[in-house]
C-alpha cells in the first residue's frame, strides 16, 4: 500500500493548536465525533475510490476539513499511466498575508488549470489489489470532491 495520507502530518488529531505549511496558527473546532466515511466511488472497472473525512479545524474563521482518499486496484490487470478527473475541488486558504489554493498531496496535476490529475512518476504500474492513498483539504462548503477515472492502460501481464 502506497499511503500520502500522512503529507498533512502537521494537522495531527491530539494537537489542540498546530502550524500549518503556510505559518498560520490552525485552531482546531470542536466537531472530532463528526468525522466518518464520506463516499464511494466505484467504477466498473477496473478501480474503486473511497474517501473518508479525516480532520476538521478552524483557520481565520474558516472551517476546513481534510479528507483521505483511496483508489484500489479492483482489476486482474496491472494499470499504468492511470488518471482521474476530480470535481468540486475548490477552496484558498488565507492568511493575513499569504494564500495556498487547494491541492492534492500524493497525486500529480497534468495541467496548471485543469482538473486532471495522475499517479506520481515514481509509480510506474499499478498492480491488482494494491491501494494508493493520498489527501486534499478544503472548505466543507464544497463538500466531498468527486473522483472519476479518466483512463488507463494495461500492461501486458495479467497478475492476479
Amino acid at each position: 500500500m502506497i499511503s500520502y495520507h500522512s503529507t498533512h502530518s502537521n494537522l495531527l488529531r491530539g494537537s489542540p493548536f498546530v502550524v500549518d505549511a503556510i505559518g498560520a496558527m490552525i485552531t482546531r473546532a470542536g466537531v472530532g465525533a463528526a468525522i466518518a466515511p464520506v463516499t464511494t466511488t466505484k467504477v466498473a472497472t477496473p478501480i474503486e475510490i473511497t474517501q473518508s473525512l479525516a480532520d476538521q479545524w478552524e483557520l481565520n474563521g474558516k472551517i476546513y476539513n481534510k479528507y483521505i482518499v483511496t483508489i484500489s486496484n479492483k482489476s486482474t490487470m496491472t494499470l499504468t499511466s492511470v488518471k482521474l478527473v476530480v470535481h468540486n475541488l475548490g477552496a484558498t486558504i488565507t492568511t493575513s498575508n499569504t494564500s495556498a489554493s487547494t491541492s492534492i498531496q500524493g497525486l500529480a496535476k497534468t495541467s496548471a488549470n485543469g482538473n486532471i490529475y495522475m499517479l506520481p512518476h515514481w509509480i510506474t504500474s499499478f498492480k491488482p489489489d494494491q491501494t494508493i492513498t493520498f489527501t486534499y483539504v478544503h472548505h466543507p462548503q464544497y463538500g466531498a470532491a468527486k473522483f472519476f477515472l479518466l483512463s488507463y492502460g494495461t500492461s501486458n501481464a495479467y497478475n492476479k
